[in-house]
This record gives structure tokens, C-alpha cells and sequence, in this order.
């Protein structure tokens, strides 16, 4: 089993204080649709834990999620799957999604690799918010590192096949990234900056992100696990996505002159 390693630093260790914790930011009364990707943050939830309860609320999560989370650490491979272990959070462990794994593998571009996952915060924090909405759901988790174009359009097309094999009419599979926006710049800056990014993703234009970022110096920890995103939706026939909420580190801390970016946004 994947041991939780920032239980009681980004979030509270114990099941009961997690689960009370999550309720409270997940507001009630949402319509929750089955959409087929989420962006969400990863951030300690006093900072972005509002963010990632309004999109959660939107959701409703299928038997088989797939998580494509940043890799803060460097390890591993480029697109690090796991498949040792089960990913434990305080409200439970979660199986991992074998055949969906089994058959990405297969192509050759997504790779088996503990080590990407071993420290990686960015997967195991957006998990409670999904067991928030259902209690157990099998998971892909994918850590995903600097990836060429070429690389985006070969993995983007083996992620959408590998589910096309897998999803039924019943069994549906969400993918969700993990990804914080701009850092440690002033607000004013980071609201700029962030919405050139944001604007590509409501596009579902993952090259363009890719592009605004780099020639920008936008320091988006996510931008090719949501690029990711952006181009395997599409090939699942999505064909635009939705701003459920932006807001900056700002809002808790009130230091306003070096933040914090984080978006929520669905794509159906």
C-alpha cells in the first residue's frame, strides 16, 4: 500500500477530522453530472481547498478515475504509472485500476515507475475530495514530468484508447489533473498570468498551454498533466470546458503580494 506522506501537513491525518473537513468544503446542493475531466489544486487545504470542494461538488465520480498529477520531485520516468500499490488516504485505500493500467502499458509510452510516486504530493491530495463523493473507486495514477509534443500526442492518444477499451456504457472513467496555477508572485500578477493559462485550457488547447507557459515564465507546477488532459479529451469528444472557481492563497493568508494560484474547471 502507497503510504500518505503530507497527512497532517496539507491535510488532517485522522478519518474523522479529514471526512469532517471535506464535507465542510464540499458545498451541498450542487448538480453533479458526470463530466469527463477535472482540474483541481493540491495545495494545503486552507489555501486551496475551497477550490477543489466546488469542482468535487460538480462531480459525480464513476467506478474508474484516472489522476495525472505533477511531479514535483524529478523521479522517474516521464508518464509514471503505478502498480505495486493501493493509494491509502485516512478515509480509506483505493485498488488500483488493473486493466486500465494493464492496457496503457501496452503502447510503451506510459511507464511502470514507483519512485515518481514515492514523495509526490499533487496525486494523494486531490483524493479525499473524490472519496468525498464516492467512498471507493478503482484508480490509475499517473505522475506525469516534462513531456515533449511528441510525447503529448502519443500518450494523449494511448490514454484515450486504453479507456475506450475499458469504459462501457455504464462504466464510464473521469481523468482528473492535479495542478497549482502561478507561484510566489504578487496577486496582481499571478491573476494576469493565470488567466492567459486559463483561457487555453477552457480551449482545450494543450499545446497552446504548453506554449503560454514557457514563453510566459508562468509557473504552473501542472501544465503537462492538464495538457495531458486537454488532448485526450478531445479525442474522447469533448469539446469545451467550464471555470468553476479561481482564487489565490491571498484569500486565506492575506498577503497579497507573493501567492498562490489555483483553478477549478470541469470539462464535460
Amino acid at each position: 500500500m502507497r503510504p500518505m506522506v503530507v497527512a497532517e501537513q496539507f491535510y488532517p491525518g485522522s478519518r474523522e477530522r479529514l471526512q469532517a473537513e471535506v464535507e465542510s468544503l464540499i458545498p451541498e446542493g450542487e448538480k453533479a453530472s458526470f463530466y469527463r475531466g477535472a482540474i483541481m489544486p493540491h495545495a494545503g487545504y486552507v489555501y486551496s481547498g475551497k477550490t477543489a470542494g466546488l469542482v468535487a461538488a460538480r462531480l459525480q465520480v464513476p467506478e474508474t478515475v484516472v489522476v495525472l498529477a505533477t511531479n514535483h520531485s524529478g523521479m522517474g520516468k516521464d508518464l509514471s504509472v503505478l502498480t505495486e500499490e493501493n493509494y491509502a488516504t485516512p478515509l480509506g485505500e483505493l485498488p488500483l485500476a488493473e486493466t486500465l493500467a494493464d492496457t496503457i502499458l501496452k503502447g510503451g509510452v506510459f511507464k511502470a515507475d514507483y519512485s515518481a510516486h514515492r514523495n509526490e504530493h499533487s496525486l494523494e491530495v486531490v483524493l479525499p475530495f473524490l472519496q468525498g463523493r464516492r467512498d471507493v473507486f478503482s484508480l490509475l495514477p499517473v505522475v506525469v514530468a516534462r513531456i515533449s509534443p511528441d510525447e503529448l500526442t502519443r500518450s494523449a492518444k494511448e490514454l484515450a484508447s486504453a479507456i475506450q477499451q475499458v469504459e462501457g456504457k455504464n462504466d464510464r472513467v473521469l481523468i482528473v489533473a492535479s495542478t497549482d496555477m502561478s507561484h510566489y508572485v504578487p496577486e496582481e500578477v499571478a491573476q494576469s498570468l493565470d488567466r492567459m493559462a486559463i483561457n487555453h485550457i477552457l480551449s482545450l488547447d494543450g499545446p497552446g498551454l504548453i506554449k503560454t507557459v514557457q514563453e510566459n515564465n508562468i509557473t504552473m507546477c501542472g501544465v503537462f498533466p492538464t495538457a495531458l488532459l486537454l488532448e485526450t479529451a478531445k479525442l474522447l469528444e469533448s469539446t469545451e470546458a467550464e471555470l468553476i472557481h479561481y482564487t489565490t492563497s491571498a484569500e486565506a493568508s492575506g498577503n497579497t503580494s507573493q501567492v498562490v494560484g489555483y483553478a477549478g474547471i470541469v470539462i464535460p
